[in-house]
Protein backbone atom coordinates (compact mmCIF):
# COMPACT_ATOMS: atom_id res chain seq x y z
CA UNK A 1 0.00 0.00 0.00
CA UNK A 2 2.69 2.50 1.12
CA UNK A 3 4.42 1.77 -2.86
CA UNK A 4 1.34 2.38 -4.26
CA UNK A 5 0.15 5.65 -2.11
CA UNK A 6 3.79 6.49 -3.55
CA UNK A 7 3.43 5.91 -6.78
CA UNK A 8 0.14 7.73 -6.72
CA UNK A 9 1.85 10.62 -5.01
CA UNK A 10 4.47 10.68 -7.96
CA UNK A 11 2.30 10.72 -10.80
CA UNK A 12 -0.18 12.62 -9.28
CA UNK A 13 2.41 15.58 -8.79
CA UNK A 14 4.40 14.91 -12.23
CA UNK A 15 1.04 15.07 -14.43
CA UNK A 16 -0.99 17.53 -12.21
CA UNK A 17 0.57 19.16 -9.34
CA UNK A 18 3.80 20.04 -10.64
CA UNK A 19 1.95 21.54 -14.39
CA UNK A 20 -0.25 23.39 -12.54
CA UNK A 21 2.80 25.14 -10.55
CA UNK A 22 4.56 26.22 -13.65
CA UNK A 23 1.01 27.42 -15.22
CA UNK A 24 0.90 30.14 -12.48
CA UNK A 25 4.78 31.00 -12.87
CA UNK A 26 5.97 30.15 -16.25
CA UNK A 27 3.90 30.54 -19.75
CA UNK A 28 3.81 30.13 -22.75
CA UNK A 29 3.07 26.55 -21.56
CA UNK A 30 5.18 25.61 -25.40
CA UNK A 31 8.41 26.24 -23.53
CA UNK A 32 8.06 22.92 -21.31
CA UNK A 33 9.22 19.87 -22.52
CA UNK A 34 11.25 16.96 -20.70
CA UNK A 35 11.34 13.01 -22.00
CA UNK A 36 9.89 10.47 -20.85
CA UNK A 37 9.55 6.60 -21.86
CA UNK A 38 5.63 5.79 -21.11
CA UNK A 39 2.62 4.28 -23.08
CA UNK A 40 2.02 6.45 -26.20
CA UNK A 41 -1.28 8.39 -25.87
CA UNK A 42 -2.47 11.56 -26.20
CA UNK A 43 -4.41 13.43 -22.98
CA UNK A 44 -6.54 16.46 -23.81
CA UNK A 45 -7.78 18.05 -20.74
CA UNK A 46 -9.91 21.14 -20.51
CA UNK A 47 -9.29 24.03 -17.30
CA UNK A 48 -10.27 27.44 -17.25
CA UNK A 49 -11.56 27.65 -21.01
CA UNK A 50 -7.88 26.59 -21.75
CA UNK A 51 -6.26 23.28 -23.03
CA UNK A 52 -4.22 21.08 -22.00
CA UNK A 53 -2.65 18.89 -23.71
CA UNK A 54 0.04 15.73 -22.55
CA UNK A 55 1.65 14.05 -25.40
CA UNK A 56 3.14 10.82 -23.93
CA UNK A 57 5.43 9.11 -26.78
CA UNK A 58 8.20 6.59 -25.62
CA UNK A 59 10.59 9.98 -26.43
CA UNK A 60 8.59 12.91 -25.71
CA UNK A 61 6.40 14.72 -23.43
CA UNK A 62 5.38 17.80 -24.17
CA UNK A 63 2.99 19.89 -21.75
CA UNK A 64 1.23 22.90 -24.17
CA UNK A 65 -1.97 25.38 -23.55
CA UNK A 66 -3.48 26.55 -26.26
CA UNK A 67 -5.11 30.31 -27.07
CA UNK A 68 -3.12 33.55 -26.21
CA UNK A 69 0.07 31.79 -26.02
CA UNK A 70 0.72 31.12 -29.29
CA UNK A 71 3.39 33.56 -30.36
CA UNK A 72 3.65 35.46 -33.51
CA UNK A 73 5.95 32.95 -35.73
CA UNK A 74 5.02 30.06 -38.19
CA UNK A 75 5.09 27.28 -35.37
CA UNK A 76 3.80 27.97 -31.80
CA UNK A 77 7.10 27.46 -30.11
CA UNK A 78 8.17 24.25 -30.26
CA UNK A 79 12.17 23.30 -28.78
CA UNK A 80 14.65 21.89 -30.75
CA UNK A 81 13.10 19.50 -32.86
CA UNK A 82 10.41 18.69 -30.73
CA UNK A 83 6.67 18.40 -32.37
CA UNK A 84 3.73 20.46 -31.41
CA UNK A 85 0.38 18.84 -31.13
CA UNK A 86 -2.43 19.12 -32.65
CA UNK A 87 -5.59 20.90 -31.08
CA UNK A 88 -8.60 19.40 -30.14
CA UNK A 89 -11.12 19.91 -32.99
CA UNK A 90 -13.57 23.35 -31.93
CA UNK A 91 -16.70 20.47 -32.10
CA UNK A 92 -15.43 18.53 -29.04
CA UNK A 93 -14.77 21.74 -26.65
CA UNK A 94 -16.33 21.92 -23.32
CA UNK A 95 -16.45 24.10 -20.90
CA UNK A 96 -16.84 21.77 -18.05
CA UNK A 97 -14.24 21.78 -15.68
CA UNK A 98 -12.24 18.21 -15.62
CA UNK A 99 -13.20 16.90 -18.95
CA UNK A 100 -10.54 14.68 -20.35
CA UNK A 101 -10.32 12.71 -22.91
CA UNK A 102 -7.29 9.95 -23.64
CA UNK A 103 -6.77 9.34 -27.42
CA UNK A 104 -4.46 6.09 -27.68
CA UNK A 105 -2.35 6.13 -30.99
CA UNK A 106 -1.16 2.57 -30.89
CA UNK A 107 -2.72 -0.40 -30.02
CA UNK A 108 -5.08 -0.84 -26.66
CA UNK A 109 -3.42 -3.61 -25.54
CA UNK A 110 -0.34 -1.60 -25.09
CA UNK A 111 -2.20 0.97 -23.55
CA UNK A 112 -3.86 -1.33 -20.90
CA UNK A 113 -0.29 -2.48 -20.03
CA UNK A 114 1.11 0.54 -18.49
CA UNK A 115 0.00 0.85 -14.54
CA UNK A 116 0.93 4.67 -15.00
CA UNK A 117 -2.04 5.47 -17.33
CA UNK A 118 -4.31 4.21 -14.35
CA UNK A 119 -2.49 6.84 -12.23
CA UNK A 120 -2.76 9.38 -14.51
CA UNK A 121 -6.19 9.06 -14.67
CA UNK A 122 -6.63 8.82 -10.68
CA UNK A 123 -5.08 11.98 -10.59
CA UNK A 124 -7.39 14.35 -12.79
CA UNK A 125 -10.00 13.18 -9.86
CA UNK A 126 -12.78 11.48 -8.79
CA UNK A 127 -15.67 12.16 -10.64
CA UNK A 128 -13.94 12.82 -13.83
CA UNK A 129 -15.17 12.29 -17.55
CA UNK A 130 -13.43 10.11 -18.68
CA UNK A 131 -13.45 8.96 -23.10
CA UNK A 132 -10.58 6.60 -24.66
CA UNK A 133 -10.65 6.74 -27.94
CA UNK A 134 -8.14 5.42 -30.95
CA UNK A 135 -5.76 8.24 -32.54
CA UNK A 136 -6.48 7.06 -35.57
CA UNK A 137 -10.29 7.36 -35.43
CA UNK A 138 -10.04 11.55 -35.16
CA UNK A 139 -6.23 11.62 -37.25
CA UNK A 140 -8.15 13.92 -39.66
CA UNK A 141 -10.13 16.18 -37.15
CA UNK A 142 -7.23 16.86 -34.92
CA UNK A 143 -4.67 17.50 -37.62
CA UNK A 144 -7.08 19.92 -39.80
CA UNK A 145 -7.87 22.05 -36.49
CA UNK A 146 -3.99 21.79 -35.89
CA UNK A 147 -3.19 23.38 -39.50
CA UNK A 148 -6.06 25.84 -39.53
CA UNK A 149 -4.82 26.88 -36.26
CA UNK A 150 -1.13 27.23 -37.42
CA UNK A 151 -2.57 29.31 -40.37
CA UNK A 152 -4.20 31.73 -38.25
CA UNK A 153 -0.87 32.80 -36.85
CA UNK A 154 1.47 32.65 -39.71
CA UNK A 155 4.08 35.30 -40.18
CA UNK A 156 5.49 35.82 -43.24
CA UNK A 157 7.02 39.19 -42.99
CA UNK A 158 10.52 37.59 -42.32
CA UNK A 159 12.16 34.01 -43.42
CA UNK A 160 15.26 32.58 -41.93
CA UNK A 161 15.95 29.22 -40.70
CA UNK A 162 18.28 27.63 -38.31
CA UNK A 163 20.49 26.03 -40.23
CA UNK A 164 22.76 24.24 -38.56
CA UNK A 165 20.17 22.79 -36.73
CA UNK A 166 18.26 21.91 -39.83
CA UNK A 167 21.18 20.55 -41.19
CA UNK A 168 21.91 18.22 -38.17
CA UNK A 169 18.38 16.90 -38.24
CA UNK A 170 19.19 16.00 -42.08
CA UNK A 171 22.23 14.10 -41.33
CA UNK A 172 20.36 13.05 -38.07
CA UNK A 173 17.96 11.42 -39.78
CA UNK A 174 19.46 9.97 -43.45
CA UNK A 175 20.24 6.32 -42.10
CA UNK A 176 16.78 5.98 -40.83
CA UNK A 177 15.68 7.15 -44.66
CA UNK A 178 18.57 4.83 -46.43
CA UNK A 179 16.91 2.03 -43.81
CA UNK A 180 13.48 2.54 -45.20
CA UNK A 181 15.12 1.72 -49.09
CA UNK A 182 16.41 -1.09 -47.90
CA UNK A 183 14.65 -2.87 -45.54
CA UNK A 184 10.73 -1.50 -46.71
CA UNK A 185 11.21 -1.34 -50.37
CA UNK A 186 14.27 -3.12 -51.81
CA UNK A 187 14.92 -6.73 -50.01
CA UNK A 188 12.73 -9.50 -51.05
CA UNK A 189 9.14 -10.23 -50.00
CA UNK A 190 9.63 -6.29 -48.18
CA UNK A 191 6.04 -4.13 -48.01
CA UNK A 192 6.80 -2.24 -51.37
CA UNK A 193 8.55 -4.45 -53.78
CA UNK A 194 6.29 -4.91 -56.32
CA UNK A 195 6.14 -1.47 -56.45
CA UNK A 196 10.24 -0.71 -56.71
CA UNK A 197 10.18 -3.29 -59.36
CA UNK A 198 7.65 -1.66 -61.33
CA UNK A 199 9.24 1.68 -61.12
CA UNK A 200 12.46 0.10 -62.20
CA UNK A 201 10.64 -1.53 -65.17
CA UNK A 202 8.38 1.66 -66.39
CA UNK A 203 9.62 3.85 -68.90
CA UNK A 204 6.76 5.85 -69.42
CA UNK A 205 6.84 9.39 -68.19
CA UNK A 206 3.24 9.45 -66.85
CA UNK A 207 2.14 6.27 -65.58
CA UNK A 208 -0.02 4.83 -62.18
CA UNK A 209 3.11 5.67 -60.05
CA UNK A 210 2.27 9.25 -61.03
CA UNK A 211 -0.08 11.74 -60.26
CA UNK A 212 -1.49 15.09 -61.03
CA UNK A 213 1.27 15.40 -64.30
CA UNK A 214 -0.99 16.44 -67.04
CA UNK A 215 0.07 19.75 -67.04
CA UNK A 216 4.01 19.23 -66.60
CA UNK A 217 3.71 16.28 -69.49
CA UNK A 218 1.59 18.48 -71.97
CA UNK A 219 4.33 20.66 -71.68
CA UNK A 220 6.76 18.64 -72.35
CA UNK A 221 5.62 17.20 -75.03
CA UNK A 222 5.97 20.34 -77.49
CA UNK A 223 9.90 20.20 -76.82
CA UNK A 224 11.81 18.15 -78.94
CA UNK A 225 14.33 16.18 -76.57
CA UNK A 226 13.57 17.88 -73.48
CA UNK A 227 16.45 18.11 -70.81
CA UNK A 228 14.35 16.97 -67.35
CA UNK A 229 16.23 17.09 -64.02
CA UNK A 230 14.42 14.55 -61.63
CA UNK A 231 15.57 16.11 -57.98
CA UNK A 232 15.18 13.69 -55.47
CA UNK A 233 14.61 11.02 -57.01
CA UNK A 234 14.48 8.22 -54.22
CA UNK A 235 15.70 5.25 -54.72
CA UNK A 236 13.45 3.84 -57.86
CA UNK A 237 12.60 7.16 -59.60
CA UNK A 238 8.48 7.32 -60.92
CA UNK A 239 9.37 9.13 -63.87
CA UNK A 240 10.39 7.38 -67.44
CA UNK A 241 11.82 8.86 -70.20
CA UNK A 242 9.29 8.24 -73.10
CA UNK A 243 5.87 10.79 -73.20
CA UNK A 244 2.67 9.86 -74.12
CA UNK A 245 3.05 11.04 -77.53
CA UNK A 246 6.17 9.08 -78.02
CA UNK A 247 8.65 11.38 -78.01
CA UNK A 248 11.80 10.58 -75.59
CA UNK A 249 13.07 13.32 -73.32
CA UNK A 250 16.65 13.74 -71.35
CA UNK A 251 15.81 12.46 -67.68
CA UNK A 252 18.62 13.21 -65.50
CA UNK A 253 17.93 11.38 -61.77
CA UNK A 254 19.64 13.13 -58.76
CA UNK A 255 19.27 12.87 -55.22
CA UNK A 256 21.59 13.59 -52.60
CA UNK A 257 21.63 9.46 -51.46
CA UNK A 258 22.39 9.04 -54.68
CA UNK A 259 25.65 6.55 -53.72
CA UNK A 260 23.86 4.84 -51.28
CA UNK A 261 20.50 3.95 -53.73
CA UNK A 262 23.36 2.89 -56.41
CA UNK A 263 24.75 0.47 -54.39
CA UNK A 264 21.10 -0.56 -53.00
CA UNK A 265 20.28 -0.84 -56.48
CA UNK A 266 23.06 -3.15 -57.59
CA UNK A 267 22.25 -5.68 -55.21
CA UNK A 268 18.66 -5.58 -55.06
CA UNK A 269 17.33 -4.47 -58.85
CA UNK A 270 15.04 -6.48 -60.91
CA UNK A 271 17.04 -5.46 -63.51
CA UNK A 272 20.78 -4.85 -64.93
CA UNK A 273 20.51 -2.07 -66.81
CA UNK A 274 19.26 0.30 -63.72
CA UNK A 275 20.07 3.86 -64.68
CA UNK A 276 22.81 5.83 -62.56
CA UNK A 277 21.28 8.09 -60.10
CA UNK A 278 23.80 11.77 -59.54
CA UNK A 279 24.71 13.51 -56.70
CA UNK A 280 23.35 16.49 -55.73
CA UNK A 281 21.66 18.76 -53.10
CA UNK A 282 18.24 21.11 -53.75
CA UNK A 283 20.36 23.97 -51.46
CA UNK A 284 22.78 24.14 -53.69
CA UNK A 285 21.41 22.80 -57.05
CA UNK A 286 22.89 25.45 -59.30
CA UNK A 287 26.30 24.85 -58.42
CA UNK A 288 25.88 21.18 -59.83
CA UNK A 289 24.16 21.89 -62.89
CA UNK A 290 23.88 25.21 -65.44
CA UNK A 291 21.52 27.69 -64.74
CA UNK A 292 19.59 28.10 -67.89
CA UNK A 293 19.73 24.21 -68.82
CA UNK A 294 16.93 22.26 -68.33
CA UNK A 295 13.11 22.25 -69.60
CA UNK A 296 11.60 20.97 -66.47
CA UNK A 297 12.63 20.22 -62.94
CA UNK A 298 10.73 17.58 -60.77
CA UNK A 299 10.33 17.72 -57.07
CA UNK A 300 8.03 14.66 -56.41
CA UNK A 301 7.41 13.83 -52.79
CA UNK A 302 10.79 14.80 -51.60
CA UNK A 303 10.85 18.95 -50.73
CA UNK A 304 9.61 18.52 -47.47
CA UNK A 305 13.04 16.38 -46.31
CA UNK A 306 15.14 19.22 -47.25
CA UNK A 307 16.96 21.62 -45.11
CA UNK A 308 15.63 24.42 -47.05
CA UNK A 309 12.50 24.03 -49.10
CA UNK A 310 12.55 27.83 -49.71
CA UNK A 311 15.73 28.27 -51.29
CA UNK A 312 15.65 24.65 -52.61
CA UNK A 313 12.87 25.99 -55.59
CA UNK A 314 14.69 29.05 -56.27
CA UNK A 315 17.66 27.41 -56.84
CA UNK A 316 15.70 24.91 -59.08
CA UNK A 317 14.29 27.75 -60.39
CA UNK A 318 17.43 29.36 -61.34
CA UNK A 319 18.61 26.19 -63.49
CA UNK A 320 15.67 26.24 -66.05
CA UNK A 321 15.31 28.20 -68.95
CA UNK A 322 12.90 31.04 -69.21
CA UNK A 323 9.65 29.73 -69.95
CA UNK A 324 10.96 26.30 -68.28
CA UNK A 325 8.54 24.16 -65.54
CA UNK A 326 9.12 23.67 -62.19
CA UNK A 327 6.92 20.98 -60.71
CA UNK A 328 6.17 20.16 -57.76
CA UNK A 329 3.78 16.93 -55.86
CA UNK A 330 3.75 16.17 -52.64
CA UNK A 331 1.08 15.25 -49.65
CA UNK A 332 0.01 18.13 -48.11
CA UNK A 333 1.51 19.29 -44.38
CA UNK A 334 3.93 15.91 -44.39
CA UNK A 335 5.76 17.84 -41.65
CA UNK A 336 2.38 17.45 -39.31
CA UNK A 337 1.37 14.39 -40.00
CA UNK A 338 4.41 12.43 -39.70
CA UNK A 339 4.44 14.53 -36.40
CA UNK A 340 8.18 16.39 -37.30
CA UNK A 341 9.76 12.88 -37.11
CA UNK A 342 12.59 11.64 -39.32
CA UNK A 343 13.33 13.66 -42.44
CA UNK A 344 9.26 15.43 -42.45
CA UNK A 345 10.54 18.34 -41.37
CA UNK A 346 8.39 21.07 -43.82
CA UNK A 347 4.55 21.53 -44.63
CA UNK A 348 3.86 22.02 -48.10
CA UNK A 349 0.34 24.19 -48.16
CA UNK A 350 -1.79 26.91 -49.24
CA UNK A 351 -3.55 29.30 -48.29
CA UNK A 352 -7.50 30.51 -48.48
CA UNK A 353 -6.33 32.14 -51.06
CA UNK A 354 -4.19 29.41 -52.84
CA UNK A 355 -1.07 31.05 -52.75
CA UNK A 356 1.66 28.52 -51.91
CA UNK A 357 3.24 28.51 -48.36
CA UNK A 358 5.99 26.49 -46.59
CA UNK A 359 6.02 26.25 -42.71
CA UNK A 360 6.90 24.71 -39.47
CA UNK A 361 6.90 25.16 -36.16
CA UNK A 362 9.65 27.87 -36.52
CA UNK A 363 8.85 29.94 -39.84
CA UNK A 364 6.88 30.34 -42.59
CA UNK A 365 7.32 31.96 -46.25
CA UNK A 366 4.54 32.76 -48.57
CA UNK A 367 6.36 31.34 -51.95
CA UNK A 368 3.69 32.66 -54.53
CA UNK A 369 4.29 36.36 -53.23
CA UNK A 370 8.20 35.99 -53.15
CA UNK A 371 8.35 34.66 -56.57
CA UNK A 372 5.68 36.16 -58.25
CA UNK A 373 7.97 38.60 -60.43
CA UNK A 374 10.48 35.39 -62.06
CA UNK A 375 7.68 33.10 -62.18
CA UNK A 376 4.20 32.19 -62.41
CA UNK A 377 2.65 29.70 -60.07
CA UNK A 378 -0.27 27.33 -60.81
CA UNK A 379 -1.34 25.42 -57.93
CA UNK A 380 -3.52 22.55 -57.42
CA UNK A 381 -4.90 20.77 -54.69
CA UNK A 382 -7.73 18.38 -53.06
CA UNK A 383 -9.28 20.35 -50.90
CA UNK A 384 -9.66 20.45 -47.43
CA UNK A 385 -12.26 18.53 -46.75
CA UNK A 386 -11.29 14.93 -47.73
CA UNK A 387 -9.16 12.50 -45.63
CA UNK A 388 -6.02 13.98 -45.13
CA UNK A 389 -4.27 10.75 -46.68
CA UNK A 390 -5.89 12.10 -49.99
CA UNK A 391 -4.66 15.89 -48.95
CA UNK A 392 -2.09 17.10 -51.49
CA UNK A 393 -0.66 20.30 -53.36
CA UNK A 394 0.37 20.13 -56.88
CA UNK A 395 2.58 23.27 -58.03
CA UNK A 396 3.47 24.06 -61.16
CA UNK A 397 6.02 27.04 -61.38
CA UNK A 398 7.33 28.68 -65.17
CA UNK A 399 10.11 30.48 -65.24
CA UNK A 400 9.77 34.04 -66.57
CA UNK A 401 12.85 35.60 -66.14
CA UNK A 402 16.66 34.89 -65.24
CA UNK A 403 17.25 36.75 -62.25
CA UNK A 404 19.85 37.90 -59.60
CA UNK A 405 19.85 34.70 -56.45
CA UNK A 406 20.93 37.65 -53.80
CA UNK A 407 17.36 39.02 -54.41
CA UNK A 408 15.25 36.10 -53.28
CA UNK A 409 17.90 34.51 -50.85
CA UNK A 410 20.17 35.45 -48.34
CA UNK A 411 23.54 34.26 -49.91
CA UNK A 412 25.46 36.20 -47.40
CA UNK A 413 26.10 32.90 -45.08
CA UNK A 414 26.15 30.58 -47.75
CA UNK A 415 30.07 29.95 -47.92
CA UNK A 416 29.78 29.48 -44.05
CA UNK A 417 26.80 27.34 -44.21
CA UNK A 418 28.75 24.75 -47.35
CA UNK A 419 31.71 24.41 -44.60
CA UNK A 420 29.32 23.60 -42.13
CA UNK A 421 27.73 20.45 -44.36
CA UNK A 422 31.97 19.44 -44.96
CA UNK A 423 32.66 19.15 -41.17
CA UNK A 424 29.48 17.71 -40.02
CA UNK A 425 30.05 15.05 -43.09
CA UNK A 426 33.11 14.36 -42.38
CA UNK A 427 32.31 14.19 -38.77
CA UNK A 428 29.58 11.09 -39.83
CA UNK A 429 31.84 9.75 -41.86
CA UNK A 430 34.19 9.67 -39.21
CA UNK A 431 31.90 7.70 -36.63
CA UNK A 432 32.14 3.70 -37.04
CA UNK A 433 28.96 3.08 -35.85
CA UNK A 434 27.23 5.34 -38.73
CA UNK A 435 29.84 3.95 -41.37
CA UNK A 436 28.81 0.07 -40.21
CA UNK A 437 25.18 0.95 -40.28
CA UNK A 438 24.39 0.79 -44.25
CA UNK A 439 26.43 -2.31 -44.29
CA UNK A 440 24.52 -3.85 -42.08
CA UNK A 441 21.47 -2.98 -44.07
CA UNK A 442 22.23 -4.69 -47.08
CA UNK A 443 22.99 -7.59 -44.81
CA UNK A 444 20.33 -10.47 -46.10
CA UNK A 445 18.91 -13.02 -43.31
CA UNK A 446 20.87 -16.36 -44.75
CA UNK A 447 24.23 -14.06 -45.80
CA UNK A 448 24.17 -12.87 -41.92
CA UNK A 449 23.70 -16.85 -41.00
CA UNK A 450 26.59 -17.65 -42.87
CA UNK A 451 28.29 -14.76 -41.37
Amino acid sequence: MIVTDLLQFLFHFIFIGFPTLLWQVWRPWEQVFQKISVCVVFVFRYLSQEILHVFIDFQIVCLSSFGNAVDNRAGSGSADGVDQLPVVPSDTKTTQCGFCCIVVQRDFTVFQKYAQISFLIHGIGIGTNVKVKAYAEIRDELENSYIARMQQNMDFSGYEINYPKQFNIWINNIMSEVDFWVNSVAKENSQCREDYCKRLRNNRFRSELVGNAEFIEQYLCGIKEPLVYDIGCGLAPRFGETLWNGNKMSLVEIDPLAYFYNVINEKYAPVHDCRKIIFGMFEYFSDFFDVDSADAVIINNALDHCIDPYKSIVESVMVLKPGGVLHLNHARAEGVKGKYTGLHQWNLDYTGEDDFIIWNYDVAVNVTQRLKNIADIKLGHAGKNVPRSGQYVCVDMIKKIDFDKAQYVDINNENQNKAFIINRLMQALSNPAINSVSHKMLIDECEAEAQ
